[in-house]
């Protein structure tokens, strides 16, 4: 078993930001990051992912926020678990 988090703007020490998915343990421990949420560069959009979700139906995590690209709109993603479990 896991925790899920969504880091959002986070700061590499290259000084890139990123939005990631990060799988921790059940003490929120030992980070490790799954897969970017990053907006494609170039294309003007920023997403604002703050919620997520796990269903352990299919293994897969839902990701929730905000896109900028055309004003605030709603934005879900849905993207299956990459990491070992």
């Amino acid at each position: 078993m896991h925790n899920y988090y969504v880091e959002d703007f986070g700061l590499k020490s290259t000084g890139v930001t990123t939005e990631s998915v990060y799988q921790t343990n059940l003490t929120w421990q030992n980070p490790t990051e799954l897969f970017s949420v990053q907006p494609v560069p170039g294309t003007g959009e920023s997403g604002l992912f703050t919620g997520i979700a796990y269903d352990p139906t299919n293994q897969s995590l839902w990701v929730s926020g905000l896109q900028t690209l055309v004003g605030l709109s709603g934005l879900i993603v849905r993207r299956k678990r990459s990491a070992t479990p």
